[in-house]
């Protein structure tokens, strides 16, 4: 990835962090979470494997939507957040969430600095392995994952399928919701670059302060690789993972899905 287009992201989510929590339906984002943890739990069991005992690296995890309900099934979370406003955010929540030990790390996929060999499980979810687009990126992404797993170490990346998406993304999507204090309207418009497979996600968040009236604009673009299954597994191939599957999200058994999880043990 090149320095601007790596630098872009981050500026965009650093513009984001703020609005993370309330960009998505609570309600509906818990109903989710609790999918995706049985599914975990149900492709550890078909590999003898359990999180009761694992240390697990949750990679890209925001504000820890994940890692929180987590950390009370297994040993040890380790959240792994690259904007610092994000991490700040996870940290708030210590005190308001149920939870078990949670170690956070500001780092991305490209700069992990954990132990060799030290880790069980590593999840990525909601996609952020999408913000790597060159080869080069991808391939250096998986060979930390693949270092930092224990031999027997199980990972699971989980994307967007844009393939199955990509007609209804590219209708603009609008939505509004409202704190205490202010109102917010989020306007999304997707594009489709075809030719080299990358998604651009453009969106604009006008904040309006319900006391002074005053109003803030939050403005943000960046790009995501569209992967193919064959061109995930292809990765996963070349950097050495093992029993490499791939499943159409959280229903594990569906044909299709506007997810893409894969999956591959380390060897």
């Amino acid at each position: 990835m090149c320095c601007k287009m790596k630098n872009d992201i981050f500026k965009s989510y650093e513009k984001l962090a703020k609005f993370y929590d309330f960009i998505f339906n609570p309600a509906s984002e818990k109903s989710q979470t609790r999918k995706e943890i049985r599914a975990i739990k149900n492709l550890l069991k078909e590999l003898n494997k359990e999180l009761q005992n694992s240390i697990v690296v949750d990679l890209g995890g925001g504000t820890g939507r994940l890692a929180y309900p987590l950390s009370q099934l297994c040993k040890k979370v380790i959240l792994v957040e690259p904007i610092p406003q994000m991490i700040d955010n996870a940290k708030k929540k210590l005190n308001e969430q149920k939870h078990g030990e949670i170690e956070f790390r500001q780092e991305g996929f490209l700069d992990i600095s954990l132990l060799s060999n030290s880790v069980d499980v590593v999840l990525s979810f909601g996609g952020p392995f999408q913000y790597l687009l060159t080869l080069e990126d991808q391939l250096t992404a998986l060979k930390n994952i693949y270092s930092i797993l224990k031999p027997g170490g199980f990972v699971l990346i989980d994307l967007k399928n844009f393939f199955s998406l990509i007609k209804g993304y590219q209708k603009p999507e609008d939505m509004k919701w409202e704190t205490s204090t202010e109102n917010y309207n989020r306007s999304i418009v997707h594009k489709n670059h075809a030719f080299k497979e990358i998604w651009e996600h453009k969106e604009q968040i006008n904040v309006e302060n319900k006391n002074s009236g005053e109003t803030e604009l939050i403005e943000s673009t960046h790009y995501l690789k569209m992967f193919s299954p064959s061109e995930l597994r292809f990765l996963f191939q070349q950097v050495g993972f093992k029993h490499i599957k791939i499943y159409p999200g959280a229903r594990l058994k569906a044909k299709e899905g506007t997810r893409i999880w894969i999956t591959g043990i380390k060897p």
